[in-house]
């Protein structure tokens, strides 16, 4: 798996990225909480309704139960119908619709079903005794009505019943009301921590961008700081530096570089290197060289060139040439450039030539000394040889002498003993100077000296 490369870019876009999250996430995440908890809020409300409902319901199913029976009991003592006293007929059939009606909405709770069917069939019986007394009130047997209504009220009393699904129902509304005020209270704190969270996202983001921007604006204080700094250096230094693009335009120089070739007058924009310094760069292999460095990435170190400058002056210059190495951004958008430097080696060329011609003077000199030297040598070793057969006759002549003379002359004696003794000094300085003579062809060596 290829991972990207770490670059300023890059960690631009990581930031980017993890800052639309955040804010994503601290509006998503609150308004899917808050769309939860106003759900479970607008159901808990519609239990609540649901539960009010059953009991009105309830209610009104035991209001017209009670009008049944008000109206047989009025029909009994013979009280005459009035135009607003409802009749049975027009209540009577309210009651199947209100028991539909309460086994529908409490579809849910088995229990509430169980005491709703048993209330079915409780009123269902009453109301089948109320039928009955009725229609013994018509018949004129108020008698049969009275037994028929004492044991309808004894075998079919919902009361009870009745009462245990409004207890029920109760306590589901209490259970429900409390969750309703668990769910409101719990939306408020979602929109408080939301709120809160926000804030804080919000806070997080103005830091993190003053923080950026006080970042941001010390790097740029210290790029141009450095940069002021690289200019004053590159402006005073005495070899002409120059940067050029690919296309090898110049596109700054220092001083002395300005100073060395002068830039031509008539170019609009930047000026080729070549247009620089009247034919100072008219040499197509340096040209061609400079343009591998800008395509390639290659180097050249020590061109030796010689010049004649805007000044007239005849120069040997060494160039040199690299690519400067920006950001990749700078690369890929093709924004590439060659540092250019120059330096003058006139005065090394001329100290190099002079002390070429010493060193041939010198050479000439010792190869003189040498002759000198060898000649010497020469006449040193004929003149020993020279001499040594004179000392030898001297010396021989002497010994001679003195064996004929023997002890009685001492005079003579002395006389010859002198002459050996020169001799012999003068043999030891002959060979003391052939040693001398030899001393020139073999090698120096080292030996301790008594000081």
């Amino acid at each position: 798996m290829h991972w990207p490369k770490w670059t300023k870019g890059f960690e631009t876009r990581l930031r980017i990225l993890l800052l639309g999250v955040a804010v994503l996430a601290s509006v998503a995440l609150p308004y899917a909480i808050i769309r939860n908890s106003a759900n479970e809020t607008l159901s808990a409300s519609e239990w609540v309704v649901h539960s009010a409902e059953v009991r009105e319901t309830l209610f009104e199913l035991g209001f017209n139960m009670s009008e049944l029976e008000s109206l047989v009991l009025l029909e009994l003592v013979e009280v005459p119908p009035g135009d607003k006293r409802p009749r049975y007929e027009d209540i009577r059939p309210r009651i199947e619709p209100l028991l539909d009606r309460l086994a529908d909405m409490t579809r849910d709770n088995a229990d509430q079903q169980s005491r709703i069917g048993s209330l079915r069939v409780l009123l269902e019986g009453r109301l089948d005794t109320l039928d009955t007394a009725l229609q013994q009130l018509r018949d004129r047997n108020f008698d049969a009505v009275a037994r028929t209504l004492k044991q309808g009220a004894d075998a079919f009393g919902s009361r009870e019943t009745s009462w245990a699904i409004v207890a029920a129902e109760t306590e589901l509304f209490k259970e429900r009301q409390a969750r309703l005020a668990e769910s409101m209270l719990f939306s408020r704190w979602t929109v408080a921590a939301a709120l809160i969270a926000q804030l804080l996202l919000l806070g997080s983001v103005i830091f993190v961008s003053e923080r950026q921007v006080l970042h941001r604006q010390a790097a740029e204080a210290r790029a141009r700081l450095a940069v002021e700094r690289s200019r004053i250096i590159v402006q005073t230094m005495r070899e002409p530096i120059a940067v050029l693009d690919t296309s090898l335009r110049v596109l700054m120089t220092n001083e002395a570089f300005g100073e060395f070739y002068r830039p031509p007058a008539d170019v609009e924009g930047g000026a080729r290197l070549d247009q620089h310094g009247e034919g100072a760069w008219d040499s197509p292999s340096l040209m061609q060289r400079l343009l591998d460095v800008g395509a390639r990435g290659r180097e050249l170190w020590d061109f030796e060139l010689e010049q004649a400058s805007a000044d007239g002056i005849e120069r040997d210059v060494l160039v040199n040439a690299r690519r400067m190495e920006l950001s990749e951004d700078a690369d890929a958008a093709g924004e590439r450039t060659i540092l250019l430097t120059v330096s003058d080696i006139t005065a090394r060329k001329r100290y190099e030539q002079r002390i070429s011609e010493l060193n041939e003077d010198l050479e000439a000199k010792v190869e003189q000394v040498s002759e000198i030297n060898r000649e010497l040598e020469s006449f040193s070793y004929s003149v020993s040889h020279d001499l040594r057969a004179p000392l030898r006759h001297i010396a021989g002549f002497a010994a001679k002498l003195g064996d004929r003379i023997g002890d009685d002359d001492e005079r003579a004696r002395h006389y010859l003993e002198v002459i050996s003794d020169a001799a012999r000094r003068m043999s030891s300085l002959i060979e003391d100077l052939l040693e001398y003579s030899r001393l020139g062809r073999s090698a120096m060596r080292l030996g301790p000296v008594d000081m």
